[in-house]
């Protein structure tokens, strides 16, 4: 009986033991299934987290991007103003909010020299931005960015010669071109005898032809003359051009030449060249920049006009001519036309034998086959220009000459008429030079439309 009992008591023990480890696995299934709940709660949430910081995130981005955007549709004149910084908004994007949006400006505009790419060793107008776009959505997530912005204009005058299109030079005789030479569209170059001193570039192609029907304008390839392009390269030294986009179509081999012949002088859109986009709102031509003041002007256009930014604004009219001895003084009968100086921000203007000094006419200086006319040239002296400024303690720093021509009432004087001192009786082909400018008085912009 004991031993039964004995037995009795140990299975009794047994299905305590059984009861305690069946609650202990349940306990512990429950604790697991619980924290695999809690685990799952959590990772949804990190998962939506990371959603909505992942979408706030781009939304300020995308507020970056359309600051960038409106910056460069600014930039279009040119100049960034304040008050189009001010106008700048954040995209409108459904289920955000722009909790700050700003363009703030570093500084004032400053004078940089590009160090690389197409356009290195221009200078340009920078003036350096910080942009800052802040977003949140519903659910309370909030993101945000900063990024530093350059707007930059290249000035064109720095250029011998810019072309919004293609230049065309089918000059018959040598002509040289020192400076940069630049062209939105390509070179077609059938001249005679060409030499370019410095930089070429555009995004287009270089070819030894005419721009229209591809032959030779200038100098025909069977005669003495023929077609020659001399291009300089970085030590002095030119060379003819004796290959161009047309026959070497392939970028990297187009490349490879003008490093080689020209140190990389001659880029096109082999090299990746950009156009540069003249500072002209929309619907206002390019010619505009360098036109008069007219009385039908827009606002448009005297935004953009030289001659309503000058400090100095000449009139010289060729329309009414007296001699020069009247003007000047001196005892020379030629021809002088009516010069008239105006200061719009105010200040003194040169006498009249001054202006005499400064401004020079040449009448039938020289033939021009290509207009088939005698050319009457109108200088402006830079270095009589200097001295009046030193003497007089005056500055100016954009000066606009507006010459008022006649009609021409008869056909071209032949080529063979001299230099008389007076008006061809075919009227007059004025152009307009500036001559002794090696030693500026200061910043200095002079624009006419000859």
């Amino acid at each position: 009986m004991a031993v039964l009992r004995h037995i009795a008591r140990n299975a009794q023990d047994r299905d305590g033991f059984a009861l305690i480890a069946t609650l202990l696995v349940v306990v512990l299934l429950s604790f697991l299934l619980q924290s695999a709940v809690m685990s799952s709660f959590a990772v949804t949430r990190t998962v939506t987290s990371d959603y909505h910081a992942s979408r706030v995130f781009y939304a300020a981005e995308a507020g970056g991007e359309a600051a960038l955007a409106q910056i460069e549709t600014a930039l279009e004149d040119g100049v960034v103003t304040q008050e189009e910084l001010d106008a700048m908004v954040p995209p409108d994007l459904l289920g955000f909010a722009f909790n700050e949006f700003t363009i703030d400006r570093d500084g004032s505009v400053m004078v940089e020299i590009l160090s690389d790419g197409p356009f290195s060793g221009l200078y340009s107008l920078t003036q350096n931005l910080t942009i800052t776009s802040r977003a949140s959505d519903t659910s309370g997530a909030y993101s945000g960015i900063t990024l530093g912005a350059k707007a930059q204009a290249i000035p064109i005058f720095q250029f011998a010669q810019f072309f919004q299109g293609a230049l065309v030079d089918a000059a018959g005789s040598r002509k040289d071109t020192w400076g940069r030479a630049h062209s939105n569209v390509g070179f077609f170059l059938s001249g005679c005898d060409l030499h370019f001193h410095h930089l070429m570039t555009t995004p287009g192609g270089i070819y030894r032809d005419g721009f229209i029907d591809h032959a030779p304008i200038g100098g025909d390839a069977s005669s003495p003359c023929g077609i020659h392009v001399n291009i300089e390269d970085a030590s002095g030294t030119e060379t003819e051009l004796s290959f161009d986009t047309g026959d070497t179509p392939d970028p990297e081999t187009f490349k490879s030449l003008s490093e080689s012949t020209y140190d990389s002088r001659l880029r096109t859109g082999a090299f990746g060249v950009d156009s540069l986009r003249l500072p002209l709102p929309a619907g206002v031509e390019a010619r505009e920049l360098i036109r008069p003041q007219e009385a039908g002007d827009t606002d448009a256009e005297k935004r953009v006009k030289f001659a309503y930014k000058a400090d100095m604004y000449v009139t010289v009219d060729i329309s009414t001519l007296r001699q020069k001895k009247l003007v000047c003084g001196g005892t020379s009968k030629a021809k002088f036309p009516t010069i008239t100086i105006t200061r719009p921000s105010g200040g003194a203007v040169p006498s009249d034998p001054t202006k005499c000094l400064i401004f020079n006419v040449t009448w039938e200086s020289f033939f021009d086959n290509a207009e088939e006319s005698w050319v009457d040239p109108i200088d402006i002296d830079i270095s009589e220009l200097r001295n009046w400024i030193t003497s007089s303690g005056e500055s100016t720093e954009i000066i606009y000459v507006e010459i008022i021509v006649p009609k021409k009432t008869t056909a071209p004087p032949p080529e063979t008429q001299p230099n008389s001192g007076v008006p061809g009786d075919g009227g007059v082909f004025p152009i307009f030079r500036v001559v002794n400018g090696a030693q500026l008085p200061g910043p200095l912009t002079v624009g006419s439309e000859y």
